[in-house]
């Protein structure tokens, strides 16, 4: 319980004392967020921590960097209003059952549930985007119904309709078609890095390969076909000589100029919260062409840990007898070094090894319990116990692993444990 203590000297105690009955030695890191207490440099957390625990390098948790990313590179007033006018179209309709009635009535092809903005979970804002652009028409339909030009009888309040007026008009401008097309590929990007951040088999080099191969992605945007796409579908902008003209505000905007300067703001805040790791430097050893690293893993603070002479033999042995790359999937090699016994022979490399695989790059997996605690503990259940909600909350956070017991099997075994029938005939 941490209710009330929530300066960095109360949690690290806590958590010095949650840590204290497992072997300490072998404590090779600690992720948090970006929070004041949790990050500070000199008194923070993991400044405490570290100092009784030197091998405990902290880590800023990448998938809160992936966040606050996307959040540093859409500065720009034009995406500030995108982004503005996408939440309070979601909240036009969903905030009004009536409203939502109208929606509802146009999707010919099902309800489409309406998506919802967070300004720290970036990828509900992408699904927002989405479904806007997938559900455009219906949405042009009913606010066209609302705003009393859509052949009905008109009913509805004097607010209500010069919203549904101003948010119609939107929807058929190029520019928030544009915008609207560029969104929705540059959160395509970002989601599948932000899903393989939550893996929990995730390791230094798989994540450096999936950033680069993100900012790749982002560079290979085409932006003249969204252009295009924004140009076809709209009905209430003026095009003249590559430019548009808002069909609210009257502004001229460029929107070539304008998506380049996002992807452009995009790339570089992605590069410069994600990019670098210079704390995993020495990670490199376990790429096929770098064996100069070993200086750099013993000046680190992982160095007492190796015999560097012995771990220059065995990576010189392994790489002759291997034609695989380390890097690429350490999580196989180990699996090659338990199963064959390597770590017998090669017992530095396997150090290393281990010491890769358990380096925490982000705490989604600890914030994973704290996500189930609504689904677990819901108003049926208000009078549970804390020991058997965190059994309950461990079931569902690893129920990858619970689906696949056999569910009759541990029925015979609870049985088995006590008799629990009760005697009712008399002897």
């Amino acid at each position: 319980d941490v209710s009330g203590k929530t300066t960095a000297a109360e949690l690290a105690t806590v958590i010095l004392e949650v840590v204290e009955p497992f072997d300490t030695r072998k404590m090779s890191g600690q992720a948090y967020d970006e929070a004041s207490c949790m990050s500070g440099e000199k008194n923070g957390v993991p400044a405490r921590i570290q100092a009784k625990y030197p091998h405990a390098v902290f880590t800023h948790c990448f998938g809160n960097r992936l966040n606050l990313a996307v959040k540093d590179s859409m500065g720009f007033s034009k995406v500030v209003e995108f982004f503005r006018v996408c939440g309070n179209l979601e909240s036009y309709f969903v905030g009004s059952p009536r409203r939502m009635e109208v929606y509802e009535r146009h999707c010919t092809n099902g309800t489409m549930p309406m998506g919802s903005t967070s300004a720290t979970r970036w990828a509900y804002t992408g699904g927002l985007i989405k479904h806007i652009l997938n559900t455009r028409e219906v949405l042009i339909e009913s606010l066209k119904e609302i705003a009393g030009s859509g052949g009905r009888k008109c009913n509805w309040e004097i607010e209500s309709r010069l919203k549904a007026s101003g948010y119609h008009r939107k929807l058929q401008d190029s520019t928030f078609i544009f915008l609207l097309e560029l969104f929705e590929k540059i959160f395509d990007i970002l989601d599948i890095l932000s899903e393989k951040l939550q893996s929990k088999a995730l390791t230094v080099g798989h994540y450096e390969s999936m950033v680069k191969d993100m900012i790749r992605q982002l560079k290979e945007i085409q932006l003249e076909p969204l252009v295009d796409t924004g140009e076809r579908k709209a009905t209430r902008s003026v095009l003249l000589e590559g430019f548009c003209i808002d069909g609210l505000t009257g502004e001229t905007v460029n929107p070539l100029e304008l998506g380049r300067k996002i992807l452009k703001r995009t790339v570089e805040c992605v590069e410069a919260r994600l990019g670098s790791l210079p704390q995993f430097k020495w990670f490199a050893l376990l790429n096929r062409s770098v064996l100069s690293h070993t200086c750099v893993l013993a000046n680190s603070v992982y160095g007492d840990l190796f015999d560097m002479e012995q771990l220059a033999r065995d990576l010189t042995f392994y790489r002759a007898a291997s034609d695989g790359d380390f890097a690429a999937n350490p999580l196989l090699l180990h699996k090659d070094f338990v199963n064959y016994r390597l770590g017998e022979q090669l017992p530095e490399l396997d150090r290393l090894l281990r010491l890769s695989l358990t380096i925490p790059l982000t705490s989604v997996s600890c914030e994973r319990s704290f996500s189930v605690l609504r689904l677990v503990k819901s108003r049926l259940r208000t009078k549970m116990g804390n020991k058997r909600l965190s059994n309950l909350a461990l079931i569902s956070v690893n129920r990858d692993i619970a689906s696949r017991l056999d569910l009759s099997k541990l029925v015979d075994r609870f049985v088995s444990i006590k008799s629990r029938r009760a005697e009712f005939i008399y002897k």
